[in-house]
C-alpha cells in the first residue's frame, strides 16, 4: 500500500499502489514515484504538471481506503483510551503503595533488609536492618511488640502478596491495550464501531481485588 496527498485539503490517501500505477499509467502516461513519508505514511508523487487533479483525486479515491482523517480518528483515540488504562491501573496500585520518589526508595531498601534477614541468624542486629528496626518502633508505639524476625516475616508476606496484585494489574492493563492497539476500521464508516469496541475494552477491564494483607 502507498499513500496519496489528494485535494486541497492534503488528506492521505491509502491505496493499492501496483493498481493505482496502472491506473495512471493508463490515464496518463506517466511514471509515479513513492516515497517514504516522515511519519511512516507513503505518498505518491506524480511528475507531470498538466494532470487534470480532479481525475487523479478520482483515481485515487477508487483506489483507495480510509483517509488520513479516519486513522487519526482512531489513533487518538487509541491514545486516549491508553492513557485512561494507565491511569486507572497507577490508581489501583496506589490503593496499595504510597507515591512519591521517596517512598519508593524506603520500599526498595525494606525489601533488601528483608533480604538480607532471611539469611542472618536470629537475633537479627537492628543497626543493621534500620528500616525493619523502624516498623518494629511504629507497632511498639501503638503496643503491639513484635521481633525483628516477626516484622520481616510480616514485611515478606506483604510483598509477596503485592507481587501478585501488582503482576494481575499488569497483565489486566497490558492485555487491554494490546487488544485496544489491534483495532482497525477499514473506512471512514466503521470508525463509530471501532470506538465502540475501543471504549468497551477501556471499560471492560476485570481489574483484581485487593489481596488480603495490603
Amino acid at each position: 500500500m502507498a499513500h496519496y496527498t489528494i485535494g486541497q485539503e492534503k488528506d492521505l490517501f491509502a491505496v493499492d499502489y501496483a493498481s493505482l500505477q496502472a491506473e495512471l499509467d493508463a490515464a496518463f502516461g506517466v511514471q509515479a514515484v513513492a516515497l517514504a513519508g516522515a511519519d511512516g505514511y507513503v505518498e505518491t508523487l506524480v511528475n507531470k504538471q498538466d494532470i487534470d487533479p480532479a481525475r487523479l483525486d478520482e483515481l485515487v479515491r477508487a483506489h483507495g481506503a480510509p483517509d488520513v482523517g479516519t486513522r487519526r480518528t482512531l489513533e487518538a483515540a487509541k491514545e486516549r483510551a491508553c492513557a485512561a488504562v494507565d491511569a486507572d491501573a497507577e490508581r489501583r496500585r496506589l490503593l496499595v503503595l504510597t507515591p512519591g520518589a521517596g517512598q519508593a526508595m524506603e520500599y526498595d531498601q525494606t525489601a533488601r533488609e528483608v533480604l538480607a534477614a532471611q539469611a542472618a541468624p536470629d537475633p537479627l542486629d537492628p543497626v543493621r536492618f534500620p528500616y525493619l528496626e523502624a516498623e518494629r518502633a511504629a507497632y511498639a508505639a501503638i503496643g503491639v511488640v513484635l521481633t525483628l524476625r516477626q516484622i520481616a516475616q510480616q514485611t515478606t508476606a506483604a510483598m509477596t502478596a503485592w507481587a501478585a496484585y501488582g503482576a494481575a494489574i499488569k497483565a489486566d492493563r497490558r492485555m487491554a491495550k494490546l487488544k485496544i492497539g489491534a483495532v482497525t476500521a477499514s473506512s471512514p464508516g466503521e470508525v463509530d464501531a471501532a470506538l465502540g469496541q475501543i471504549e468497551a475494552i477501556k471499560t471492560g477491564i476485570g481489574w483484581p481485588d485487593i489481596p488480603v494483607g495490603l
